[in-house]
C-alpha cells in the first residue's frame, strides 16, 4: 500500500469514525500525558469529561474518566484499578494500546487494544473509545467498568461494578453489584447480600441505564423490567450515572446540565434513615444524620480511624486466658447511641451494675443500659447510631489512663537510685586503690545501692 493510499484510507475512517459518534475531539497515536505537567488529560468535544491524571493537579492517585458537574466539582466515574505509578511516567497512546513510559525502564501496558487502531476518543458520553481505520472500535471503557454506570451504558451478564476503597482511595473495594447469568442482579458486601433483584431464572441478561434515566433489566427477547422510578426530565440536556459507593449502595443521580445542579434520584437499598444499615459507616462507629439526612460518621470513645472504613481500639487487650486486671481498665458512659448488632448477654440490672459486670467481664467490650436491662456486647460493634427516641446509655471499656505525675515520680527515682550508686561506686574505687583487699566493701556496697532502691528514694 502506498503512502498515499494509506493517508486517503486513513482519512476515510477518520470521517466514518466523525458519522458515527458526532462532535468529538480526536487523540492521535503517540500523543501522551503527563501526571504533573499540562496536558494531564483528553478532553471531549463539549469539556465535560476527561480522560487522564486524576485527580488534576499536583498529586495524582489514579489514571481515569471524570465528570465535570459544575465549575467546582468532580465526579470520577471510571478508574483504572491498577498498582501506584511513580510521578515521573508518562501515559503514551499506541495503536496497539495505552501504556505508562519512565525515564528508565521498559513501557509499561495498562490497556490493550483489540486490533490495530488508528485514533481515540473521550467522547461526552463519558465513554473512552479507540478505533480501527474502518472506524469500528477496538476498546471502550463502557465494556470495562469500575464501579459507575453511565447513561447509555449497560452491564452485561457475568460483569458487575466494584466499589472503591473510599472517596480518596480509588482501589477496589467490598461492595460489588453483579449482573449475574442466572438473571438476578445481587448486591453484596464482602461476603453479604444486601439486595438482590429476585428475578432468578426470568431470563434477564443486561442490566441498563438509558440517556433518559430509565433503569432496567433486559431480556435476549427484548423484555425490560423497571428497577427505579424515572424522572420525568423532559426535553432538559442532563447526564444520568449511578455510582456503587464503598458502604454498599448504589446511587442513581441526575445532572441537570443548564444548572449545573446534581439530584439524588433514588438507591439501592432504599434505605429512609441511612443509619439504619449497619455498612454506612463501618466496624465500631456511630452514625449521626446531620444537615440534609446525610450520615456523619465518627469513632466510638476509645477508637481511632483505621485503615480503610470503620475505627479500631487504641489500645491492645489482652487475651481472656488469664485472670482480667480491671484496675487497668474503665468505663466510659456515652448517652443515646444504641447498635443493631446482637449482644451475647441481656440481663435485669441497675446502672451501676451494668457498668460493673462489664468491667469484670473479660470477653464485655462494651453494654448498653436500657429499660433497666444490660446488654454485654463484644468487639467489633457494628450499625452503632444515635437516638433521641429511646433513653440509652452505652458503657465502653477503655484503658485507664495512669495517674498524674506517676511517670514523672518512675523517672525521678532511677536517676536518684542511679546517682547515689554511682556516686557509692567511686568511693569505693578510691578507697580499694589504697586498700587490696576490699571485697567486703564491694559486697557492702552493692547491698547499700539495693537498700537505697528500698527505700524509694523519689518512690511512689
Amino acid at each position: 500500500m502506498t503512502l498515499t493510499t494509506m493517508f486517503l484510507v486513513l482519512m476515510v475512517g477518520f470521517a466514518l469514525v466523525a458519522a458515527q459518534t458526532g462532535p468529538r475531539n480526536n487523540i492521535t497515536i503517540g500523543s501522551t500525558l503527563s501526571p504533573t505537567t499540562p496536558p494531564t488529560s483528553w478532553l471531549s468535544a463539549s469539556g465535560r469529561f476527561a480522560f487522564g491524571f486524576y485527580p488534576p493537579g499536583n498529586n495524582p492517585s489514579t489514571i481515569g474518566v471524570w465528570l465535570t458537574a459544575s465549575p467546582t466539582e468532580t465526579v470520577i466515574v471510571w478508574t483504572l484499578l491498577q498498582k501506584p505509578f511513580r510521578k515521573d511516567a508518562l501515559l503514551n497512546l499506541t495503536n496497539t494500546g495505552l501504556e505508562l513510559v519512565y525515564p528508565k525502564g521498559e513501557p509499561q501496558s495498562i490497556i490493550k487494544f483489540h486490533g490495530t487502531s488508528v485514533l481515540a476518543s473521550m467522547l461526552d458520553s463519558g465513554n473512552f473509545v479507540a478505533y480501527r481505520y474502518d472506524g469500528n472500535t477496538t476498546y471502550k471503557s463502557f465494556d470495562h467498568p469500575s464501579d459507575t454506570i453511565m447513561g447509555g451504558q449497560s452491564l452485561r451478564c457475568g460483569t458487575q461494578l466494584t466499589s472503591s476503597v473510599s472517596e480518596t482511595n480509588y482501589s477496589s473495594g467490598t461492595s460489588i453489584l453483579i449482573m449475574q447469568c442466572d438473571g438476578n442482579l445481587v448486591l453484596y458486601q464482602e461476603t453479604v447480600l444486601l439486595w438482590a433483584s429476585e428475578t432468578y431464572g426470568a431470563g434477564y441478561t443486561s442490566l441498563i441505564l438509558d440517556t433518559n434515566g430509565a433503569f432496567y433489566l433486559q431480556s435476549s427477547s427484548g423484555e425490560n423490567m423497571s428497577l427505579l422510578r424515572t424522572p420525568n426530565g423532559g426535553t432538559e440536556p442532563s447526564i444520568f450515572h449511578g455510582k456503587l459507593g464503598w458502604n454498599g449502595t448504589f446511587q442513581l443521580k441526575w445532572l441537570r446540565l443548564e444548572t449545573n445542579m446534581t439530584v439524588e434520584v433514588t438507591e439501592i437499598p432504599d434505605y429512609k434513615d441511612r443509619c439504619e444499615q449497619k455498612e454506612t459507616c463501618g466496624f465500631n462507629s456511630i452514625c449521626t444524620l446531620i444537615g440534609d439526612q446525610q450520615p456523619n460518621c465518627s469513632c466510638l470513645t476509645g477508637f481511632a480511624n483505621a485503615t480503610g472504613r470503620g475505627c479500631q481500639r487504641n489500645f491492645t487487650k489482652p487475651s481472656c486466658k488469664g485472670i482480667l486486671d480491671t484496675n487497668q481498665y474503665s468505663m466510659e458512659a456515652q448517652e443515646n447511641i444504641i447498635w443493631l448488632d446482637d449482644p451475647y448477654s441481656v440481663k435485669y440490672s441497675s446502672r451501676e451494675d451494668c457498668q460493673d459486670a462489664c468491667l469484670k467481664d473479660c470477653n464485655c467490650d462494651a453494654a448498653l443500659f436500657r429499660d433497666q436491662k444490660c446488654a454485654k456486647q463484644k468487639l467489633p460493634l457494628q450499625g452503632g447510631r444515635t437516638s433521641m427516641a429511646v433513653s440509652t446509655e452505652a458503657f465502653l471499656k477503655v484503658l485507664r489512663a495512669p495517674p498524674i505525675g506517676h511517670q514523672d515520680a518512675k523517672i525521678e527515682k532511677v536517676v536518684n537510685t542511679k546517682a547515689v550508686t554511682i556516686s557509692l561506686a567511686l568511693v569505693a574505687r578510691i578507697y580499694c586503690f589504697h586498700r587490696p583487699r576490699c571485697l567486703h566493701f564491694r559486697i557492702a556496697s552493692l547491698d547499700i545501692s539495693a537498700e537505697v532502691e528500698q527505700v524509694g528514694i523519689g518512690s511512689v
